[in-house]
């Protein structure tokens, strides 16, 4: 079973961080139920396919798979602001359990190069995404069954992946200004 990081000690922000936080936080559930939505919706059209192939009632809508890929793709980058407000990183627990107890000294500067490692990979992921995106509407591209173009889908990306890439610096920014690193604040490797 999982626990969840106490912030209990933690001090409540002042108020202009506090709004700022919330701000962040409303987006973030946006994202995250428009890619439930999403998510749903592709869940439909699979079913609606896979039980018209099965029984012969009606027709597969054609294209499925690509629909199919491209929604769960587009969900995906919209559960990632949620999921780093949330604090819920899956590999986290996995080593610390192995790292910690080896060097537990050592846990202040894993967690700043585990941050930064973060703030790296989320920047330049929106920024490839975004470039990705300009290059498919640029050249025309569109999907091979149903034809269509591929860059309204990264319109749904995006914009996700940026504010996952705002929150991981804000918290970045956040945790160094501090003077110190506390893994029960927040961070890649919070206690969970």
């Amino acid at each position: 079973m999982t626990k969840y990081a106490d912030h209990s000690s933690i001090q409540s922000p002042p108020a202009r961080t506090l709004s700022r936080m919330k701000i962040g936080n409303l987006c973030a559930q946006g994202f995250a139920f428009f890619g439930g939505l999403i998510l749903s919706i592709a869940l439909f059209i699979s079913l609606y396919s896979i039980i018209g192939r099965a029984t012969g009632w009606w027709r597969p809508f054609l294209g499925d798979f690509e629909l199919l890929s491209w929604s769960c793709a587009c969900a995906v980058f919209c559960f990632l602001p949620w999921m780093h407000y949330q604090n819920a990183y899956i590999g986290a627990g996995f080593l610390q359990k192995i790292f910690t107890p080896l060097w537990p000294q050592w846990q202040k500067y894993r967690d700043i190069f585990c941050q930064v490692l973060l703030v790296l990979l989320s920047v330049l992921l929106t920024f490839q995404t975004a470039r990705d995106g300009i290059h498919k509407w640029q050249t025309g591209q569109e999907s091979m069954v149903l034809g269509w173009p591929l860059w309204p889908f990264y319109l749904l990306i995006v914009p996700s992946c940026a504010l996952w890439a705002v929150l991981v610096l804000r918290d970045g920014i956040a945790h160094f200004s501090s003077g110190k690193f506390d893994h029960q604040q927040g961070g890649f490797f919070s206690q969970k």
